[in-house]
């Protein structure tokens, strides 16, 4: 029962934010340990562009008095902000929480000094099938961190999904682990969302008929 009212309040949430369009604004994000801080901004000299046809930078500072540039790289902005810095300011991560499996990939975007690497849906093995949809998208991913925070201590990228699979992404050496959802958690799953589904058009209705009686004596 308690999983059953999480995935109600995920899909009330999810249903909310489903269409929200993308802000393709500027943003900043702080190291866990508020020592480094990422900037993404768009080249000035395009500000009379359409926000997607712009350049984008990402630009990582060291958080001192005097706030040195310690590197910056190209960006791909897809019109949303977020992401997250490692402590050392060696590593950003960018992930797409809607699914997508075409190409070019940007399903996951990890950037360091040096060299900047996109993963798509595909470069994962996300199945598509695998994950619920909201009005206009599907939701692939649970959670995200950096492990340890580090990229000096070999640090990976460990994914949560939806559908609970573990992905671990090695910073240095590219490798992808990607674990095997379990058939008993498809079959659970899929039967929470059937009741789901009919338990949010039951209190949809509800919605609908209680409006509808109050214009009535209005």
């Amino acid at each position: 029962m308690k999983r059953l009212l999480t995935i109600l309040f995920v899909g009330f949430c999810q249903f909310a934010l489903a269409d929200e369009p993308p802000c393709w604004c500027e943003f900043s994000i702080k190291s866990d340990n508020g020592l480094y801080r990422a900037d993404i901004e768009f080249d000035k000299a395009d500000s009379l562009k359409e926000p997607w046809d712009r350049r984008w930078t990402i630009n990582i500072f060291e958080l001192k008095p005097d706030s040195n540039l310690n590197w910056s790289s190209e960006f791909y902005h897809d019109g949303y902000g977020g992401g997250i810095l490692s402590n050392d300011g060696q590593v950003y991560v960018y992930i797409n929480f809607w699914l997508d499996m075409e190409e070019p990939p940007n399903q996951v975007v990890i950037y360091t000094k040096k060299n900047i690497r996109k993963l798509s849906g595909k470069d994962l093995k996300l199945i598509a099938d695998n994950y619920s949809h909201t009005v206009s998208h599907q939701i692939w991913i649970d959670e995200y961190e950096l492990i340890p925070n580090y990229l000096s201590d070999s640090t990976y990228l460990k994914i949560k999904t939806e559908d609970s699979k573990e992905i671990r992404i090695d910073l240095k050496s590219g490798e992808i682990e990607n674990s095997i959802t379990t058939p008993q958690f498809l079959k659970e799953n899929n039967r929470l969302k059937k009741y789901g589904i009919g338990i949010l058009l039951f209190i949809g209705i509800g919605i609908v008929l209680i409006v509808i009686k109050n214009k009535i004596k209005a």
